[in-house]
């Protein structure tokens, strides 16, 4: 039996640029007893960087980001704590049994309050949260399942894009439907993709998050620019991987951070060890920090090419179709004659069936 696909799903984090709104100063005051820590941490909820600390003391903790001429765009934030490990604050949800561990950074005072009693797979028990627009968007719709476009039958397309369009009808500024729009979008057809971007508010459409998606509407057609892939080797020099080399190729798009990916590597080892006369191997990493990428080499010691991308990382999922990683895809004469996304521990033998009607 085959087991179930691993992917872990790629989300860029909200490039700051147009406001809905001129901000002054975005706010978030915590009151919670029983934190077993001096400080806490405001992180980005997708890619897990900082943006900022608060010293907690008397069961008390203040982030203030000043937004001069409202540079900061509303994304998913996460507030965490060190206690041996990580820990992340969990809250209530009035709109369901779904408990978020991130809420939407947005201008105005967002109030947290409750205790900690307990830790449970390193998050807290739920805490009460004052949700402003951006997080009630997020709240409410957290159950929607924006991979349902995956189905090739018409009338549950259909079906989804209604649901799509009911939620952005009620919420019609929410940054988090866009976003999760814009990473779900290879699963569109450009007209379905055009027809919900359209539904948003005009001042959405106008912002940063807004250009960026109107953009790979733009970019998206039905043939797949495999001229050119741009990266940087390991010592830093910029390199087209596709220029020059008559062999078949695979490509593996990985991250350090991304558990399939780096449970796919013995894999990639073992058909490496067959196949690396008869295939160009080459994997890219999708990595933003790049010391992060170098420990994780020297870890896993790929012996084959390595790479970081070194393109818009939204233009690069655009033209090679894929919001998620890891993602293999078996190349020849500039033509993807087999992807296989996900990581499945089955999936050995089809990756060896696709080098072998490849290989020279």
């Amino acid at each position: 039996m085959h087991k179930m696909k691993k992917a872990i799903y790629i989300i860029s984090s909200i490039v700051i640029f147009f406001p809905l709104t001129v901000h002054c100063q975005i706010t978030i005051k915590g009151y919670v007893a029983n934190i077993p820590a001096k400080q806490v941490y405001l992180i980005d909820a997708y890619s897990h960087e900082k943006i900022d600390s608060a010293v907690y003391k008397n069961n008390k903790f203040n982030f203030f980001l000043n937004d001069k001429n409202g540079a900061i765009e509303p994304k998913l934030v996460s507030i965490i704590y060190f206690n041996k490990r990580p820990q992340v604050l969990s809250f209530k949800n009035p709109y369901g049994k779904i408990s978020p561990t991130s809420f939407m950074l947005e201008d105005g005072v967002t109030s947290i309050n409750g205790n900690v009693t307990s830790v449970v797979n390193n998050t807290t028990n739920r805490l009460d949260i004052l949700l402003g627009y951006q997080s009630k968007a997020y709240f409410e719709n957290i159950v929607i399942d924006f991979g349902a476009l995956r189905s090739k039958d018409p009338a549950q397309r259909k079906k989804a894009i209604a649901n799509y369009l009911l939620a952005i009808k009620t919420y019609p500024n929410s940054y988090y439907l866009m976003s999760e729009i814009h990473e779900s979008r290879q699963m569109f057809n450009s007209q379905e993709l055009l027809t919900v971007a359209n539904a948003f508010d005009l001042r959405l459409r106008s912002s940063q998050q807004g250009q960026e998606l109107f953009k790979s509407i733009k970019s998206m057609s039905g043939v797949t620019n495999m001229d050119k892939l741009i990266c940087k080797t390991t010592s830093g020099k910029v390199v087209d991987i596709l220029h020059g080399e008559s062999k078949p190729r695979i490509l593996i798009f990985w991250a350090s951070w991304c558990t399939p990916c780096r449970e796919e590597i013995p894999n990639l080892k073992e058909l490496f060890s067959k196949y690396s006369g008869k295939i160009q191997f080459a994997s890219i990493s999708m990595d933003t920090n790049n010391q992060l990428w170098q420990m994780a080499l020297a870890q896993e010691k790929m012996h084959w090419p390595q790479y970081i991308n070194n393109q818009d990382r939204d233009e690069l999922k655009d033209n090679f179709r894929f919001n998620s990683i890891p993602l293999i895809l078996i190349v020849k004469h500039h033509k993807i004659i087999k992807r296989f996304d996900g990581f499945s521990t089955s999936e050995l033998a089809d990756i060896g069936k696709s080098l072998n009607s490849v290989a020279d």
